[in-house]
């Protein structure tokens, strides 16, 4: 399985609690159909009690990277599905998974796309189920993974447009014989269908490339002159910053002068002035090595002294 059991199985538990995010699911019931079931469950917040009925759907005959043998199930499935009111905007958004999100779920997404357009048009040949599909796919990459899901969406299609026609449309906007479904011409099919694909992809890539230059293409004069002056203050406040650094540098190499004047004489030699350089260090050393003699001269002259 690719993926994991989100749901409660009324089998097992018949709820469960997510708490990092404060969400309890409780299972309601359950209503086999043929080729699919349909659940419901109640989603609860923990934190203030709110509760709000959730419906859901599974495919359990449909093969990954692979389309039904018939169209009927799905529509029928469509049909629930819409009849429920999970497209309604009043109800929010309805959520479509499978494994990747982009081959069994494009094809229910292209599929009942089409529907809904050729029932609001008075123009169905306008609708061009490859320039939706590439449109599509410029907000979901990849989606339609391969040439059996664009043949059973074209399929579908052909199908469900049966029932519209009953409804408000015609009976001749598609001709079926190019998508009975037959397998005599299967291989020429698919390579014509893998072809189509092809070309979405090739079509897409163009439009993307075509952006991106045009997107270059657009910098106006105020942009470069924008740009320039930009460039201009940048290099003046490094200027300014070189500068304060060697500034700062020289002041460092100076000698320190926040002594008052009074207490330097003209005589370089003086204390105060040896004092301040960088020869202070030998100074005090020497001045210590002075005091040291003196004393123990001192002491050795009186010992002297006292024994003469």
């Amino acid at each position: 399985n690719k993926c994991w059991l989100y749901y409660p199985d009324y089998e097992n538990d018949s709820e469960l609690c997510f708490d990092e995010v404060d969400l309890k699911v409780t299972f309601v019931s359950e209503k086999q159909e043929d080729h699919y079931t349909q659940r419901r469950f109640e989603l609860t917040n923990l934190l203030t009690g709110e509760a709000r009925p959730i419906i859901h759907w599974s495919d359990f005959d449909w093969p990954d990277h692979g389309a039904p043998s018939s169209p009927e199930p799905f529509l029928q499935l469509l049909c629930d599905v819409r009849h429920c009111g999970a497209f309604d905007s009043r109800f929010g958004a309805p959520i479509l998974h499978c494994s990747a999100g982009i081959g069994r779920s494009g094809t229910f997404v292209l599929v009942d796309s089409i529907l809904k357009m050729l029932a609001h048009t008075d123009n169905p040949n306008d609708i061009s189920l490859i320039e939706v599909l590439a449109h599509i796919r410029t907000q979901r990459h990849g989606l339609i993974q391969t040439a059996e899901q664009l043949r059973f969406s074209y399929m579908a299609i052909v199908a469900g447009l049966k029932e519209l026609d009953e409804m408000e449309q015609s009976e001749d906007l598609f001709d079926e014989s190019d998508f009975d479904g037959s397998t005599e011409s299967e291989n020429e099919d698919d390579t014509k269908l893998s072809t189509s694909l092809e070309n979405i992809n090739y079509e897409l890539k163009k439009r993307a490339e075509l952006r991106k230059n045009n997107s270059h293409s657009l910098q106006t004069t105020n942009d470069a002159e924008t740009s320039l002056r930009l460039r201009d203050e940048r290099l003046k406040r490094n200027e300014g910053i070189k500068k304060k650094i060697d500034e700062m540098k020289a002041k460092l190499d100076e000698k320190p002068s926040s002594l008052p004047s009074s207490l330097f004489n003209n005589n370089n030699s003086s204390i105060l002035t040896i004092l301040m350089t960088k020869y202070r260090r030998h100074f005090f050393i020497g001045l210590i090595a002075l005091v040291t003699g003196s004393v123990f001269l001192y002491k050795f002259v009186r010992i002297n002294d006292r024994t003469h």
